[in-house]
């Protein structure tokens, strides 16, 4: 909805029904903020179509199901303090094992964060294996996964025939 040339954004709550935020008090989103926001969006698309990862990674060794996982590795710590100060995650420093090469970081967003990001960036995508991740993730990951951790039989062939189909496409 637009109002005085704001934007305020709209929940659907089902059956045609929406809730404007605008009635929470918040502050509306100006057209130069929906533009930035969109830049933000598109240009953090290409770091990670461009240079980043999407996967499924066990978080220990212990852990017997993978979790959705985006990540990016650069020489410039600017570009990934970008990704940090726009959806959060971590940094962290590489070891530089000779003396010629340059300094290098990762930086990580996991689980539900890491589907969030997806669900904001995806529709600027292009690069075909990143999409096919993406759209995997968001339509199927948090069917099979249930929050409190119990898995049915059902759930567990479910789940292992996803990572099986994300990792790995050309078995399925």
């Amino acid at each position: 909805m637009e109002v005085a040339g704001h934007l305020y954004p709209k929940i659907s709550l089902g059956s045609g029904l929406y809730l404007h935020l605008d009635m929470f008090k918040l502050k509306p989103i100006s057209r130069g903020e929906r533009v930035m926001k969109e830049a933000v969006l598109a240009y953090t698309a290409g770091l990670i179509d461009g240079e980043g990862t999407i996967t499924l990674s066990r978080q220990n060794k212990k852990a017997l199901w993978r979790c959705p996982i985006i990540s990016c590795s650069s020489t410039s710590y600017e570009l990934l303090q970008f990704l940090k100060d726009n959806w959060g995650g971590s940094i962290s420093k590489h070891k530089t094992y000779q003396d010629h090469h340059k300094q290098s970081w990762s930086w990580k967003l996991c689980r539900r964060r890491a589907l969030a990001m997806l669900h904001e960036i995806s529709p600027y995508m292009l690069e075909p294996e990143k999409v096919r991740r993406s759209r995997m993730l968001l339509d199927e990951y948090l069917e099979i996964t249930p929050r409190n951790g119990k898995y049915s039989e059902d759930l567990k062939l479910r789940k292992a025939s996803f990572e099986l189909r994300f990792l790995h496409p050309s078995n399925s």
